[in-house]
């Protein structure tokens, strides 16, 4: 094709005029509105909320006035990570280098709503703005119609933001530039996203484009023809979803999205014709139809498929829509840009989508009424006739993962699903702020192998790092490493790391109360303590319940009042013989059948001094954890001695019940349970096991309970009415091997089938060519959902590995180098992980 461009200048054929009170003006008279969307995060939503944003568009779109055109313009470009390192300890630090520099397909999305006339919307390829040296708006939009078109946009707006895609009016400042930084239109007319400022030449010869060094080539779906049979709202992701029960939606076009890897533009048009002169245009090539319907089968085919189309649009009062979608690839290689246009003809044919591509000869015109502004240049070839709710399918409702934080700026790294770029996630202000939960509780489910300590290990940090009180209950040495680096960075101010032997028995003093301030959560700890000493797992009466408190406020009140006796077991046991005991078989009377006080006195001597376990709750020195922000206690040799494990878990507790009153009540305090929350999740704590979920919310702080499977959870209505109810988010590791059990998942859980569906998706799609070893990890936040890689540095692996042998050659390492994991660390690296 021979383009009549008789001036090497642009601004003789470039079809835009000015910018006007917000208003993008083209010099055929024009009028378009620019937007920017932030759509929904890719593999978090269901059907529905697809559907629910499908019928956003078709609905928002009826309600333009006629000869509008709505061009949605989705950028994807590839940029390198930026982490903004989050203080300096050597494992923050040691993150943020891991993934400096990454490279990922970033993602803007934008919405131009243009006021057309109807000619300009006959534009064919021929009448582009490029094939012209004068334009000359033959029609003036009065005042009257641009007001409504406003308001059918603020409609649109309104209608979008109501159901969660935030919308932007974008800035003449950003659609224009400056000195500094080009505009969106110029960074679209340069192919130039992420910065500069120099302009690239524009080369237009036969069909062909460059510019700048770029080759360029579109592939455009330009009729039915070339369109599947059947469209809908979302498709399946096959690499995610486990069927026949679990599947993952995507967007229809999600193929064309990020799915894409390589930079491109993917443009949706949408030109509202006079709806009723296209209706009467139908009609009226039916009646030739149908007179020619015995000459030829193709007119009475054509005829029985325009009278369906009426039919449809009369009966279902649809409106009819000319359409479009293309998208544009550019590369400096010319052998790339054909791998590129491999890239997206396999992408258009998973969506059984035909393409026509750059041998159109028509490429510059394309590429023109891409221009931001410009769409009413769109070749009008290049358009087919199809209802709205067809046309709004091949929209892109998919982006990129987001930051989700609030105002406190509060939060953990994870990673995206596609290309492992660092995201940063609230747990819990903002999610509160939100109305999502009421607490900030969790519960971690893991099978062996799933990865659950690398995630726990990198919450507990972060959580640390950012001044977070964290006290750890763990069974079997999952925090050492971690534990014993905080130790030698805080040259031995924090990190404590507390593990029951024979020979350093753990030791306590749960009766001892600085100032003698007994609180009710004090005394119902102490309640919680005299009932499992006494009766284990068995239930007490109420009558034996209720003895014992009254033993234990008698005692308190005894104390004090004579400051000289010191509050510990053995002088609670004292009491219990020369004081409790007569009042209750003298005074009270009370039947040895309901309540046996010589038996209790008998089962609780072994905890006197002098006893079997008399140094358990008689500690002379009280610890001074108040303090130390990261705590562990390591219970491993204990776990299977059914009379130590849940007393003592139960006294770490207390412990950490301590530090949520006397704390400031807007520190962060953190209790995260290993295995060792199925020694107390009996029935006779549950009183107790209450004020400290209670009591932890009251004072900013959260409980973690971490489990291997579901399956522990079962039976245990205990654990479902207070540990799971009152953990509002969930983290869920990979369970596909609980498929078959989805019923105990949901009894437990109580997830909903879109939380199912994602769930099972984890793990189903890991990409290992262009990042580290991974693993992902399922969170539930009630109303918001995700799957988040678990990707960590070297430096961090070493610290996390719970491996017995990569445990004991960093231990080796340790001894070489003084005891210093800091230095260890780089050492391993080095030997074995390079």
């Amino acid at each position: 094709m021979n383009f009549n461009i008789k001036s090497n200048l642009i601004e003789k054929v470039f079809p835009l005029w000015k910018l006007d009170g917000g208003f993008l003006i083209s010099k055929s008279s024009d009028v378009t509105i620019c937007l920017e969307l932030t759509l929904i995060e890719s593999f978090t939503s269901d059907v529905d909320r697809y559907k629910t944003l499908h019928n956003c568009f078709v609905s928002g779109m009826r309600d333009f006035p006629n000869y509008t055109i709505i061009h949605k313009q989705d950028i994807y470009t590839y940029s390198k990570v930026d982490l903004q390192q989050r203080g300096d300890s050597f494992l923050s630090s040691a993150y943020a280098s891991h993934f400096q520099g990454r490279s990922f397909l970033s993602h803007r999305s934008f919405l131009f709503i243009t006021l057309s006339c109807k000619a300009n919307m006959e534009t064919t390829s021929v009448l582009s703005s490029l094939c012209r040296n004068r334009l000359i708006p033959k029609e003036q939009m009065d005042e009257n119609r641009l007001n409504d078109f406003t308001q059918a946009v603020s409609r649109f707006i309104q209608i979008l933001s109501d159901n969660g895609i935030y919308v932007r009016r974008i800035e003449d400042s950003e659609l224009l530039g400056d000195d500094l930084q080009l505009g969106i239109i110029e960074q679209y007319l340069n192919l130039k996203f992420s910065g500069g400022t120099v302009l690239s030449d524009l080369h237009v010869e036969d069909g062909c484009l460059m510019i700048g060094d770029n080759y360029v080539s579109c592939h455009s779906i330009a009729d039915l023809d070339a369109v599947p049979s059947f469209v809908c709202s979302c498709s399946n992701n096959s690499k995610l979803s486990s069927p026949p029960n679990f599947h993952v939606p995507q967007s229809f076009t999600a193929d064309l999205g990020l799915s894409l890897n390589c930079e491109h533009i993917f443009n949706q048009y949408y030109f509202l014709d006079d709806d009723k002169k296209i209706l009467d245009s139908i009609r009226q090539k039916g009646k030739l139809q149908q007179a020619f319907s015995n000459a030829s089968r193709a007119n009475s085919l054509n005829l029985q498929r325009n009278m369906e189309f009426l039919d449809e649009a009369y009966e279902g009062q649809k409106r009819a829509v000319k359409c479009a979608f293309n998208v544009i690839t550019w590369d400096k290689n010319w052998n790339k840009l054909l791998d590129k246009n491999a890239l997206v003809e396999a992408a258009m044919s998973k969506i059984n989508c035909c393409t026509k591509t750059k041998t159109e000869k028509i490429v510059p015109q394309v590429f023109w009424g891409g221009i931001p502004g410009a769409a009413s240049q769109y070749p009008k070839e290049l358009t087919f006739l199809t209802f709205l709710e067809q046309a709004c399918c091949f929209l892109n409702f998919d982006t990129n993962y987001k930051n989700m934080v609030g105002s406190s700026d509060f939060g953990i790294y994870l990673t995206d699903r596609l290309a492992g770029v660092p995201v940063r996630i609230d747990l819990d202000d903002y999610p509160k702020k939100m109305g999502w939960i009421d607490n900030r509780n969790k519960v971690i489910i893991g099978p062996s192998g799933s990865g659950k300590s690398f995630f726990t290990n990198n919450l507990v940090r972060q959580y640390w790092e950012q001044g977070c009180h964290v006290v750890l209950v763990d069974v079997g040495d999952s925090y050492q490493g971690l534990c014993h680096l905080i130790n030698e960075e805080t040259n031995s101010d924090d990190g404590l790391y507390f593990t029951y032997t024979e020979d350093k028995p753990l030791s306590f003093n749960p009766f001892y109360e600085k100032n003698y301030e007994y609180s009710e959560e004090k005394k119902e700890q102490l309640l919680s303590l005299i009932k499992t000493l006494w009766k284990g797992d068995m239930g007490l009466s109420n009558t034996e319940s209720t003895h014992i408190k009254v033993a234990i406020y008698n005692y308190i009140d005894a104390v004090c009042d004579d400051r000289s006796i010191t509050p510990c077991f053995d002088t609670f046991y004292h009491y219990l013989i020369s004081t409790f005991k007569p009042y209750i078989q003298n005074e009270l009377c009370v039947r040895v059948e309901n309540f046996d006080v010589d038996d209790l006195i008998q089962v609780l001597k072994p905890f006197e001094s002098g006893g079997m376990f008399g140094h358990l709750l008689n500690s002379k020195e009280e610890l001074n954890l108040l303090e130390k922000r990261f705590i562990v206690f390591e219970l491993d040799n204990i776990k299977d001695n059914k009379t130590l494990f849940p007393i003592v878990t139960l006294i770490i507790m207390a412990t950490f019940m301590d530090k949520i009153r006397r704390l400031p009540s807007d520190q962060r305090k953190l209790m995260l349970i290993e295995e060792a929350w199925q020694a107390i999740a009996k029935e006779g704590m549950a009183t107790f096991i209450g004020y400290l979920y209670r009591t932890a919310r009251k004072h900013f702080g959260e409980i973690a309970i971490v489990t291997q499977e579901p399956d522990d959870l079962v039976g245990n209505k205990f654990i479902k009415d207070i540990m799971i109810t009152q953990s509002h988010c969930k983290i869920l590791l990979d369970l596909r091997d609980f498929k078959e059990k989805v019923s105990i998942i949901q009894e437990i859980l109580s997830l909903s089938k879109k939380e199912q569906n994602i769930l099972f998706s984890v793990n189903n799609n890991l990409n290992f060519t262009s990042r580290s070893r991974y693993k992902e990890v399922f969170i539930s936040l009630r109303n918001f959902c995700a799957v988040y890689g678990v990707e960590v540095s070297d430096e961090e692996y070493c610290t996390f590995t719970t491996d017995k042998e990569e445990k004991g050659r960093l231990h080796n390492l340790m001894r070489e180098n003084g005891n210093s994991i800091l230095k260890a660390i780089p050492c391993y690296i080095k030997q074995f992980k390079s």
